[in-house]
């Protein structure tokens, strides 16, 4: 058994049942499990009841994922990969489904909107505050495949007929093609149209008008797209350097199995760590938002513009779940907004009813096939 192939499984399937586990203290009080909730009715018992019930399953499912990959591992490296996340992620999404469930049927059973004052807030016209979109990130994550390009160009005469294009969970070279500019630099291609699909999709993130919610405030709301256009430009330039990487142990060190190992731990840890501060930055800023609340709701003074009203003095967001396909994806032809608050998860997600938010989801899926393709080479 490869130590490969059991560590970086085991990682993965670590960190995404750490981060389900989390997501109910990550998301609005307002949306247990997705599901939209007058602010009077965050401390319900049922809301407790469910998300415990929610994280048990997450418990449950990470311990058979955990025994899945020890087994996997030892006879099917890949199905040790695949195999547990998969695993963990049926029974996750069925516990959620279950858990929310329960909240539904009390939210509809107690009519929680009866009589409660909603209103719909968001920016829809232009304004003079936009998301800054921190350039520099995609600028580097340009100039670093360039260079490596720039590399490959330079070596391209001497490298072999032969070249390794996949490798397997040992750090093995298993698929190989023949030399060619595709073969050569495919990987930089990539990796440049997912950099300026990237840009473009945090240009757009910044300057369109967003749907913004009644319990966020305006400053509050600008302080997530900021951090929200960081981490897109941060996880740009990781999947810039593993495609660089990846060129370049193809070119000189096609059969090196620790550094083929080093690269296919690195670049998982770095989008970890950047998903981790992301998290705890995210949570800070909630929480911020949750004291002026308190405080302000403690003295019963008015607000100024941009700040929370305190919850006595706040109407509450529509009950639009009809919208939200689980919880998770959003489809109103009716909305103009394109860019929505997620339900369940942080930052944004699109508006499959707007003809823009199906172009923006078709596009990553045109990339993943020419990926597929890649990496599915007949080897020689």
């Amino acid at each position: 058994m490869s130590w490969f192939a059991l560590v970086l499984p085991l990682v993965t399937t670590i960190f995404i049942a750490v981060m389900l586990y989390l997501m109910p203290s990550i998301t609005r009080p307002t949306l247990p499990l997705g599901v939209s909730i007058p602010q009077e009715r965050v401390g319900e018992p049922v809301i407790g009841a469910a998300v415990r019930r929610y994280r048990v399953g997450i418990a449950i499912a990470l311990a058979v994922s955990v025994a899945l990959t020890f087994i996997f591992a030892a006879v099917s490296p890949v199905s040790a990969v695949i195999v547990p996340i998969f695993v963990l992620l049926i029974f996750s999404f069925s516990s959620y489904w279950l858990a929310r469930t329960s909240i539904q049927r009390a939210k509809a059973a107690g009519h929680w909107y009866q009589d409660v004052p909603v209103r719909l807030s968001g920016t829809l016209t232009a304004t003079s505050t936009h998301a800054s979109t921190p350039i520099g990130w995609y600028v580097a994550s340009t100039l670093l495949l360039t260079a490596v390009a720039a590399v490959g160009v330079s070596v391209y005469d001497s490298l072999p007929e032969t070249l390794a294009t996949h490798w397997n969970a040992a750090g093995v070279a298993d698929g190989f093609a023949t030399k060619s500019v595709w073969s050569v630099f495919g990987p930089l291609l990539i990796g440049l149209g997912m950099t300026a699909f990237l840009f473009v999709v945090a240009r757009l993130t910044g300057r369109i008008p967003m749907r913004r919610v009644a319990d966020y405030g305006a400053e509050q709301q600008l302080a997530m797209q900021q951090l929200m256009q960081q981490l897109v430009g941060q996880i740009t330039l990781v999947i810039a350097a593993l495609f660089a990487a990846l060129s370049l142990l193809a070119w000189y060190a096609p059969h090196n199995v620790g550094a083929n190992l080093a690269v296919g731990i690195v670049g998982p840890v770095l989008l970890f760590a950047v998903i981790v501060v992301f998290l705890v930055r995210q949570r800070r800023i909630v929480r911020q938002g949750a004291a002026v609340v308190a405080a302000a709701g403690v003295s019963g003074a008015g607000t100024s513009a941009g700040s929370l009203p305190s919850t006595a003095h706040r109407a509450d967001t529509p009950d639009d779940d009809r919208f939200w396909k689980g919880g998770m994806i959003y489809l109103n032809r009716d909305d103009p907004a394109l860019w929505v608050p997620k339900r369940f998860g942080v930052g944004w997600t699109v508006n499959l009813g707007h003809p823009g938010g199906i172009a923006i989801m078709t596009i990553p899926v045109l990339i993943i096939i020419g990926v597929v393709i890649f990496a599915t080479i007949s080897p020689n």
